[in-house]
């Protein structure tokens, strides 16, 4: 018979075996928890997904000159989407003595010369990118040698202010329009853009 002795002895070393055991058996799951990576912060991987916004046509048709340098800002009426018959005003009207010189607002190519009843003698101009055209209308006349195709820079004269097309006999300006085109090269209904922020804000800034 084992003695009280020995059996003290025998649950010792069993304990020990199996305290041995149960921390052999926890090693390779603390491994995997070591090796596992940390989890990402959910925030910035969205963020890092996500494109910035598009740049909005106002800003993106900006820096331009005012199109006619002999008058101030004051000549200029916030009259876009003014009502004008059936249908919206799609432009800023700019007051100016007559045969003021009307000039490129940037850098670009004459898309039309072109002369209709309500927009009398005008000039269609798309920006540098293509992206934008820009409508000068009621001109007096065109500046000598402009065509279309013509590649032309910024403050370049490209005509001259006018009563041209239904504008009143006696209140000579221009018709100033920004369209973003919605095909390439094609200078007619294109996304109407308000010029009058733009035009202030790029005079107030000394452009």
């Amino acid at each position: 018979m084992r003695t009280v002795d020995q059996e003290l002895r025998l649950g010792f070393l069993g304990g020990l075996v199996l305290l041995l055991a149960c921390l052999m058996a926890a090693r390779p799951f603390d491994a995997r928890a070591q090796a596992r990576p940390a989890p990402r912060d959910v925030v910035p991987a969205v963020a890092e997904g996500m494109k910035p916004p598009p740049a909005s046509p106002e800003r993106s048709a900006a820096d331009l000159a005012f199109p006619v340098p002999a008058v101030s800002l004051a000549a200029m009426f916030d009259s876009f989407k003014d009502p004008r018959g059936l249908r919206a005003h799609h432009a800023v009207d700019i007051l100016a003595p007559r045969r003021s010189d009307i000039v490129a607002v940037t850098d670009g190519t004459i898309a039309r010369l072109l002369s209709s009843v309500a927009g009398g003698i005008g000039v269609y101009q798309f920006s540098a990118d293509r992206k934008y055209c820009y409508y000068y209308a009621h001109l007096q006349s065109y500046a000598l040698h402009l065509r279309e195709g013509q590649q032309i820079k910024r403050g370049q004269i490209l005509g001259y202010v006018g009563t041209t097309g239904n504008a009143p006999a006696h209140t000579p300006h221009l018709h100033f329009a920004i369209t973003r085109l919605r095909k390439p090269n094609q200078w007619w209904g294109g996304e109407a853009i308000d010029p009058f922020p733009i035009l202030k804000r790029e005079v107030s800034s000394g452009h």
